[in-house]
């Protein structure tokens, strides 16, 4: 074999080999690195978090009433105590789009760093079914029965509840786990008069139920009493013992 040929056989192997090489470096993915996580997000599962209400296109804090109510173009927000909450018209840079396992609490409208922004609230609610697009309240069965566009609406206990036909005001149509919630009168009125307290029967057993007793005694007694008296007694009957006597010619009978 010429010299020629010789080198152009070394230069082809060199090619192979780092062919070969290639392919098998390209064929094995190395081992990717784990995702980063921002520092909200990893607060998500050790502290707390403010639920604010944020304008969806400007990224911007707005009144709590609009989430309340649902109004287009605004969600809910999460931002950890760990990090400033911005205030009502504050852009708000940081938080979560989603509710973090531990619980929410509202914030104060001027926002600030820490716990102290945060506004505990375990007043009970009155809930109606409402009109989800209009707010109108209707019967409560038409909620219990899931019809389409009803849903509950939650008012604190000092809010007025409306009546069925009329709108409501002032709620909000996200429930709470921490308050206890009770039906409201059709009428509606004010929360806490309005409301309507769940009573519960006793428990079915199958033992004999105890005998009543009678609730009220007899009223009518004896009108009359024996006004008269027996006049005379009655006369006793003794045997008597007689003796004939004689005095002289004559004869007597003497009875003792």
């Amino acid at each position: 074999m010429s010299p020629t040929v010789r080198h152009l056989a070394s230069v082809s192997l060199a090619l192979l080999l780092a062919s070969g090489c290639a392919a098998t470096a390209s064929g094995e993915r190395p081992p990717s690195a784990p995702p980063t996580r921002t520092a909200a997000q990893r607060d998500t599962s050790t502290v707390d978090h403010a639920q604010i209400c944020v304008g969806q296109a400007t990224r911007v804090r707005q009144e709590d009433q609009r989430c309340d109510d649902r109004e287009p173009d605004h969600a809910w927000h999460y931002v950890p105590v760990t990090s400033t909450v911005p205030a009502v018209g504050a852009k708000v840079t940081i938080g979560i789009p989603y509710a973090p396992p531990r619980r929410t609490y509202r914030a104060a409208r001027k926002g600030g760093p820490g716990t102290g922004v945060l506004i505990v609230d375990e007043q009970d609610r009155v809930m109606i079914c409402v009109r989800a697009r209009t707010r109108v309240r209707v019967p409560d069965d038409h909620c219990d029965d899931h019809l389409d566009g009803r849903e509950w609406y939650f008012l604190p206990m000092e809010r007025q509840v409306a009546a069925i036909g009329k709108k409501a005001e002032r709620g909000t149509f996200t429930p709470s786990a921490f308050v206890d919630t009770f039906r409201a009168r059709r009428d509606g009125g004010k929360g806490a008069k309005a409301m309507v307290r769940p009573t519960t029967a006793p428990p079915e057993t199958d033992e004999p139920r105890p005998t009543p007793k009678p609730t009220s005694r007899p009223t009518t007694s004896p009108t009359t009493k024996p006004t008269t008296r027996p006049t005379t007694r009655p006369t006793a009957t003794t045997s008597r013992r007689c003796r004939t006597v004689k005095s002289g010619k004559t004869t007597s009978r003497v009875c003792s």
